[in-house]
């Protein structure tokens, strides 16, 4: 009968076992499956962070049985609501001034995560003398106890954080906190791809900017090479590469002329006259006319809005 008993007990304890285990594994499956899931976010869209946070939030959600998920940016001093899941109906909002660009502080987890560089633990909201008075009431408010934020590192800045909060008491083991610090780091892995792509994008198109002024030059030298006693195609030449690189639809070059502006060359499909004979008076109301008189560069980004400034132009536009 003993013995019965005995292949009985260890019957039931390998039973437990094995579900132990193949609750372990089920879970260990949906960890790799979300962690898969975001890298191949990363892979299909270098440049766009977004997708990657919304995930985030979603899998620490559903893996960690969470209250509630947020997941920050921190860039020029300032921490951005990236991405927000959870919170119960009828409890108290998020705090408000947390939803706008603001300075991390250290009255909540996610702020000081990023202030200090470190993983913050919170097991019991409600008896955790190491925050001051308003985090564990905002907590009782909002009906959580266990927090846990860990900072987003890139060599040495911290460039967000991700903060988990849950019902219960009693915080996160080990596993939760190491594989929310892997959601972390494929969080940084995004924001530095995006980086590093939007720097080699803009390198790219400097240097395309550059080649094509060079060819313009190259082009302009070519014309006074071989029209060394006709100014005209050099002129012509000018106000061409000028539209183009400008990205404009005309460009006029006026010649001083005595007190006047004479259109010396036109390029483009709205002519203001005939090249040669038109020409406008030196006065501070047109944009030609004061570029003259003040010796400088003038650049004027909307002329309807300037028409004090230059009514004569204004007039002729």
């Amino acid at each position: 009968m003993a013995q019965i008993e005995a292949l009985h007990q260890a019957l039931a304890e390998e039973r437990a076992t094995r579900a132990r285990l193949e609750a372990a594994l089920a879970q260990a499956q949906e960890e790799q499956t979300a962690t898969s899931a975001i890298l191949g976010l990363i892979s299909r869209a270098p440049s766009d962070v977004q997708p990657v946070f919304e995930a985030i939030a979603d899998s620490a959600m559903q893996l960690f049985g969470a209250w509630s998920t947020t997941v920050f940016q921190h860039q020029d001093g300032l921490m951005r609501l990236a991405a927000a899941r959870g919170g119960a109906p009828g409890s108290v909002p998020f705090r408000g001034e947390l939803k706008a660009p603001h300075p991390p502080t250290d009255d909540y987890p996610p702020g000081r995560a990023v202030l200090t560089g470190a993983v913050q633990h919170v097991v019991d909201a409600d008896t955790d003398v190491a925050w001051s008075s308003r985090f564990p009431d905002e907590a009782r408010a909002r009906g959580f106890r266990s927090v846990v934020a860990v900072p987003m590192l890139r060599d040495n800045d911290v460039v967000g954080a991700i903060g988990v909060t849950r019902e219960p008491a009693g915080g996160f083991t080990p596993g939760e906190i190491e594989l929310l610090q892997t959601f972390a780091d494929q969080a940084v892995i995004a924001l530095e791809n995006a980086r590093l792509l939007t720097e080699l994008q803009q390198k790219n198109a400097n240097l395309t900017e550059a080649l094509e002024q060079q060819t313009a030059t190259s082009e302009i030298l070519r014309v006074i090479s071989s029209s060394p006693t006709d100014v005209q195609p050099v002129l012509d030449a000018v106000a061409e590469s000028a539209a183009r690189l400008c990205r404009s639809f005309d460009c006029d070059i006026l010649r001083l002329d005595g007190d006047r502006l004479v259109l010396a060359a036109h390029h483009g499909p709205i002519a203001g006259g005939v090249v040669g004979e038109f020409s406008l008076p030196v006065v501070r109301g047109t944009v030609g006319g004061r570029t003259v008189l003040a010796r400088r560069t003038i650049h004027v980004a909307d002329l309807q809005t300037e028409e004090a400034e230059f009514p004569e132009a204004v007039a002729n536009a």
